[in-house]
């Protein structure tokens, strides 16, 4: 498929499904962070949308390449699992969206509370108040 959409420089992710991918994962990221809106530049989803396409050839070329060497013919899970986990994308195993959202939550609750205890000068300005009153 790749390679017959690629004779005709046609991408092989349609345009309107890889747009309302973008903007529903910026959406699950923002959430409650935020009401600015954001807003995709068209080359910036362009450039997006191609970069995803050679990663997922490369990916099923790695993959094939798996199965393969396998004896096989169709490639299977496991296959790519070897492919991702030998070119080190395995890491993204564990890291799903949900915990990605999770994590930055937390960090922005952890600032939020040392932001409400730090005392309200700048800290360069703390040692020389406290050596001020000291005197």
């Amino acid at each position: 498929m790749y390679e017959q959409n690629h004779a005709h420089d046609k991408p092989a992710i349609p345009q309107a499904p890889f747009e309302r991918v973008c903007r529903g994962t910026l959406d699950v990221y923002r959430r409650g962070r935020t009401t600015q809106v954001c807003r995709f530049q068209r080359s910036a989803l362009e450039a997006l949308r191609l970069a995803a396409e050679a990663h997922l050839v490369v990916m099923f070329e790695n993959t094939n390449l798996c199965a393969i060497h396998a004896k096989r013919v169709t490639i299977m899970p496991k296959d790519m699992h070897l492919a991702r986990r030998l070119t080190g994308d395995d890491k993204q195993d564990s890291e799903t969206i949900e915990g990605v959202v999770e994590r930055a939550e937390r960090a922005a609750k952890r600032d939020a509370e040392h932001d409400a205890f730090a005392p309200l000068m700048p800290r360069s300005a703390a040692p020389a108040a406290a050596g001020a009153s000291g005197k």
